[in-house]
């Protein structure tokens, strides 16, 4: 009986082994290899290269204010500015992306109380000295963003990184926005591009 037991423990034990063994077989080895790039960060600040406002009302709908010192917003989309800029200015390096892009406008002449305006990204497009309200190109349904108008004069900023990325990839054509008062009632007057000190800006920031 002894015996016996010492020859399944032996047995047991050269299994045991064969099946370490095995195991040991079944393992590899490889080596891992990792790479470095220095990402740089840089500013683009670009002016429009077009703006306008519109104005809906029936003696100024087929009347183009392109060249005017002033862009418009006022409540219920009775008037309606556009900015569109060529990111081409930016001359940005392949494979760059888009960290941040902030839309810089100067309120010139602000409502008694602040307004929240909606910045629309244009699908159509359009012209600086064409534009009408008769003629106004469309925009997405959905906002970009809101713009807080504040109730005194001064710079004013909103976040339309998802749109500018877009751009950059190629996921959306740059027409640029459109700027609405949702909301009946007071008008806020911005900048141009042809107000000298006032005018709109776009700051890019991006890494490659």
């Amino acid at each position: 009986m002894r015996r016996r037991a010492g020859l399944v423990a032996a047995v047991a034990a050269l299994t045991g082994a064969g099946a370490a063994a095995a195991a040991s077989v079944a393992l590899t080895s490889a080596t891992l290899t990792t790479a470095t790039k220095t990402l740089t960060r840089a500013t683009c600040t670009l002016a429009p290269s077009q703006d306008a406002y519109v104005d809906s009302a029936s003696s100024q709908r087929n009347r183009n204010f392109g060249t005017a010192t002033s862009l418009l917003v006022t409540g219920t989309t009775s008037q309606v500015s556009f900015a569109q800029f060529d990111l081409a200015g930016c001359a940005l390096p392949a494979g760059a992306s888009v960290d941040s892009a902030t839309l810089r406008l100067v309120v010139t002449a602000a409502p008694l109380l602040s307004r929240d305006l909606a910045v629309h990204r244009v699908t159509a497009t359009w012209t600086e000295t064409g534009i009408t309200s008769s003629n106004q190109p469309a925009a997405a349904a959905t906002a970009t963003a809101t713009l807080a108008t504040g109730s005194t004069t001064g710079q004013r900023t909103t976040d339309v990184t998802a749109d500018v990325d877009a751009f950059v990839r190629g996921a959306a054509t740059n027409f640029g926005w459109r700027l609405t008062d949702p909301l009946i009632g007071a008008t806020t007057t911005f900048g141009s591009r042809e107000n000298t000190g006032n005018a709109p800006s776009l700051v890019v920031v991006y890494v490659h």
